[in-house]
């Protein structure tokens, strides 16, 4: 389109028509024209048309009522793996370290794209395979239908969504769009920057553009709302924004996204107090402590794949039978995901392989990699096998106590809670054993977990509670009245002993600045 003629505007009769809808169900473009409308003014618009004019059509939630980009991305298979690729990439960000112009979250998904089609390049046959039942099932046909019976829109499809992944449904569309306008492969870092104005500027003419119809849900589109002479931002009814992979379980996810969204609870609570915890406690002893740090990994990821399972159920008793639930914003959106039989295979896999490598660690001949290899060379199966049936003894009897401490009254939780985090961290000395060094920077993890939920149950506000500082009060209290008072000096002459009060006394700092800083006499 290149000629100011293939569209004229709009006549006289048109526009009374569209103002006579705005005194009945919308509010005219031009008095608001990012006000959403129903979706029956954008319809009935359409209906009325008695000269040719555009109708530039946004895709995703618009004509087609899910997202393009992640229907393409939830093609790739395997599905587990390409999940679990996607979370990786939304940890580590990789389109923040781009070079400009490319940097930012608007490249987001251009690379999430580009890297799944790379490293799964059966995706777009897939892709076109699948193309048919998705347009299928998910066209709008309220909007397709009304543009198929006019004589005088000529629809474009515009969106910054991928050409490339369009184009298959669009085939299957009841409508056939004069062009699809959308972002390119290669160059969709670009594309995505310049926006849905400057896209469409590139290939259609600007008085065509002025004088047409812009359909969109999207605000984004707010420069090119105001620039087309008939804007209409409506949210159509089945539209749904599905994330890649929202129907696959995978583990953790619960605790991320519902029961601590945007607190990075994997890191924060299973790496960074969990896991480094046991690892100081009990991998410190082992005759190969990288290998029972690996072990000792798969252990705490089977515990938590089960724990997890608590805190869903938790959420469920909570909206079931309290009169108001303290539910996290997110719970009504993901709690169909969230499954109570996968974990467990995840769970008794990793479960197996963490028991595996634990036994042989304790059971290696020395310090030596030739140890580890007289020890790899002939491994008691039996063993093995004896502690794995005894961890999923473990499993089980974690899995009921959690179950038995959902279904009791509050009052009576503030007891239970504390064999809960007992679990969390003495059930591990089944297949290994502490020091006492050890054993008392587990005791202070269980009490620094529970007396906050005691905080909480008594209407205090646990936020207020400064964990690390308690942490190293406890493991302190009891490691240095052991050795006055029991006159077990071990306690204070090894190595273990200074790394753990090193590492508990880096991560004091900020909450030991703020109570020096609020520290004062009380006639001040």
């Amino acid at each position: 389109m290149n000629s100011s003629n293939s569209y004229s505007s709009v006549p006289d009769s048109s526009k009374s028509c569209l103002a006579q809808l705005s005194v009945d169900s919308f509010a005219q473009a031009d008095d608001c024209p990012h006000q959403t409308q129903p979706p029956q003014a954008v319809i009935d618009f359409i209906k009325n048309l008695t000269e040719p004019v555009l109708a530039i059509v946004d895709f995703d939630e618009t004509l087609f009522l899910r997202n393009s980009t992640e229907e393409y991305l939830s093609t790739a298979r395997p599905r587990f793996l390409c999940a679990v690729f996607l979370i990786f990439l939304d940890k580590l960000k990789p389109w923040n370290v781009l070079p400009q112009p490319f940097r930012g979250a608007e490249s987001r998904d251009w690379l999430r794209v580009v890297l799944v089609t790379l490293l799964f390049p059966w995706t777009w046959l897939l892709w076109r395979r699948r193309a048919k039942a998705l347009m299928t099932t998910h066209e709008n046909h309220l909007l397709s239908q009304a543009l198929a019976h006019s004589q005088q829109a000529t629809p474009v499809i515009a969106s910054r969504g991928f050409e490339f992944i369009i184009q298959p449904l669009a085939r299957y569309l009841s409508i056939q769009p004069q062009q699809v306008i959308g972002c390119r492969f290669w160059a969709g870092g670009r594309d995505r920057h310049k926006g849905k104005e400057e896209l469409i500027a590139d290939r259609i003419d600007d008085d065509a553009v002025q004088n047409g119809i812009l359909v969109t849900d999207s605000t984004d589109d707010a420069s090119l709302l105001e620039v087309v002479k008939y804007p209409f931002l409506v949210q159509w009814p089945g539209a749904r924004y599905v994330p890649a992979f929202s129907n696959i379980y995978l583990p953790f996810f619960y605790l991320e996204r519902v029961k601590r969204p945007d607190s990075n609870f994997t890191y924060q609570v299973v790496i960074k107090n969990h896991l480094l915890s046991l690892v100081l406690a009990i991998s410190w002893l082992s005759s190969l402590p990288l290998l029972h740090v690996v072990g000792t990994s798969f252990l705490v990821f089977s515990f938590w794949c089960i724990y997890e399972i608590g805190y869903f159920e938790n959420d469920q008793v909570a909206e079931k039978y309290e009169k108001k639930p303290v539910l996290s914003k997110t719970y009504h959106q993901y709690k169909s995901r969230m499954d109570v039989h996968q974990p467990w295979i995840f769970a008794s896999i990793a479960g197996l392989i963490g028991v595996a490598l634990t036994y042989l660690s304790n059971h290696a001949q020395g310090y030596s990699w030739a140890s580890l290899q007289s020890t790899l060379s002939q491994p008691d199966q039996w063993g093995i096998a004896l502690d794995f049936t005894f961890w999923m003894g473990i499993l089980l009897s974690i899995r009921g106590l959690y179950l038995g401490y959902n279904y009791l009254d509050e009052k009576t939780r503030v007891w239970v809670y504390p064999f809960l985090q007992i679990s969390k961290y003495l059930s591990f000395l089944a297949f290994t054993h502490a020091s006492k060094v050890g054993l008392a920077l587990l005791i202070a993890n269980i009490f620094v977990d529970w007396v906050p939920y005691i905080i909480y149950r008594c209407g205090g506000q646990r936020d207020e509670f400064e964990e690390q500082i308690m942490r190293l009060f406890i493991f302190l209290l009891i490691c240095v009245g052991s050795a006055f008072f029991l006159h077990e000096v071990e306690f204070l002459k090894n190595w273990q002993f200074a790394v753990i009060l090193l590492w508990l006394s880096i991560r004091i700092r900020p909450q030991l600045r703020k109570l020096i800083s609020n520290a004062h006499f009380v006639w001040h």
